[in-house]
């Protein structure tokens, strides 16, 4: 039900902010009356939360912009945080805001991509070979001694094979010459081989996000996720996303939809549905998924992943 005395103390402050004293009242009026009637009361959070005032969303920013209510009070009020005069929605997830044909943006950026492993194929070991750490060609050795390969009639052992100068050397013949040329090495191979794929499918990955990332940032705001805690025993995620739209260009576009001092009609009922309204959230633009692809491998997963595989 419509709070009649706060919707005429809207008019009165909206009239004021237009035309000052020369209209008959002060803002010190306006105050009494707010006190005198106690139209704000109630709003602050107590055992029973935020109290909504009875006016639309034109009335809710006029309150904040002229002090009558606190960022954390419109926050509740209008579901977005405000921090640093920027507007921040909160949402589950990216579903929430955007289009049901962003689908693979979504769920890019929500995580929940089903990520389809590449086929095999040969790699250029040689190519990566200068990206291994030393702990990595020591386990290389380790494979090889613990495998007790063959190069000839030579097995390999800690004596014929070492470590030097960021190089494996066999009997100083560099192992990375031997590597596809002689068939015992073909199981090590194949471990190097399905790392540096596994590596290349994680810089893949990367790149669908970070171009994802880079269009949403430059469509709709920047974003980060947040554990909200929700009691002493649980908390949960939530997105907040920076939107650059600001309040007051958010109040000329709701003054082109109600009257000039309506302050009753209630259309939207949070900041999220008037950009909606807006058209704002249809900025976005999918990247071309066609066109991603040759990710920059990361030298420190592939050693790590190189590392593993060589220890199953």
């Amino acid at each position: 039900m419509t709070n009649d005395k706060l919707i005429l103390a809207l008019a009165m402050i909206a009239t004021f902010d237009d035309y000052g004293d020369e209209i008959g009242f002060t803002k010190q009026d306006i105050d009494n009356f707010l006190k005198k009637y106690k139209v704000l009361e109630g709003l602050d959070s107590g055992t029973l939360g935020y109290t909504t005032p009875n006016c639309n969303e034109r009335g809710i920013i006029l309150l904040l912009k002229k002090g009558y209510i606190t960022n954390e009070q419109f926050g509740k009020f209008m579901d977005v945080e405000i921090i640093d005069k920027k507007i921040w929605l909160v949402c589950d997830g990216f579903g929430d805001i955007l289009d049901k044909d962003c689908d693979s943006a979504i769920k890019i950026l929500d995580g929940e991509m089903d990520w389809q492993p590449s086929d095999y194929y040969d790699a250029d070991i040689s190519g990566y070979w200068n990206d291994y750490t030393d702990d990595t060609l020591k386990e290389i050795i380790k494979y090889c001694v613990k495998n007790k390969i063959k190069i000839g009639k030579k097995t390999m052992t800690n004596k014929n094979t070492i470590l030097k100068d960021n190089n494996i050397y066999f009997n100083d013949i560099k192992l990375i010459d031997l590597i596809g040329e002689e068939n015992s090495l073909d199981d090590l191979k194949d471990e190097l081989n399905r790392a540096i794929i596994e590596a290349q499918e994680s810089a893949d990955i990367s790149e669908y996000y970070d171009r994802t990332v880079r269009a949403f940032e430059e469509y709709i705001g920047e974003f980060e996720w947040k554990e909200i805690k929700i009691n002493e025993s649980k908390s949960v995620q939530k997105l907040y996303i920076k939107i650059a739209e600001s309040l007051s260009s958010i109040d000329d576009y709701l003054k082109e939809q109600y009257d000039e001092y309506d302050f009753e009609t209630e259309d939207y009922g949070s900041i999220q549905t008037i950009l909606n309204d807006m058209g704002y959230f249809e900025n976005f633009r999918e990247p071309d998924y066609d066109n991603v692809y040759g990710g920059s491998i990361d030298d420190s997963f592939l050693n790590e992943i190189t590392r593993e595989r060589l220890n199953w």
